[in-house]
């Protein structure tokens, strides 16, 4: 590319600009700010997810897959799907089960002077 602007060669190639730009910041192993979970090799990256998804489970049990998937993203740099995680939370029988709603069964009651 020595010598020629971007924009002639996606012209050339009848590639879009955004297109390259996309690629070139999230090519694997040339510095991306994320490591996508797809460009990883699934044996060590499924295996590093999991314990990592492990331990965050054993040290905050309350946690759902929302906040360690926040947690994963912006404390590991990894781009996972929040379903992603779900699904390996119960494959891993590590599910939160939902806590009970304390207004469940309160009976309203009416000023009857009014």
């Amino acid at each position: 590319m020595a010598g020629y602007k971007i924009n002639t060669i996606c012209k050339v190639l009848r590639f879009n600009r955004s297109k390259y730009y996309r690629r070139k910041a999230y090519a694997p192993g040339q510095g991306s700010r994320k490591t996508n979970l797809n460009d990883m090799d699934l044996t060590e990256g499924r295996q590093k997810i999991v314990e990592c998804i492990k331990q965050l489970c054993s040290e905050y049990p309350s946690w759902g897959s929302c906040r360690i998937t926040n947690w994963l993203r912006k404390r590991e740099n990894l781009l996972i799907n929040r379903k992603t995680v779900q699904r390996i939370m119960r494959k891993e029988n590590l599910i939160v089960q939902p806590r009970e709603n304390g207004q469940v069964g309160r009976v309203i009651i009416v000023n009857q002077y009014l």
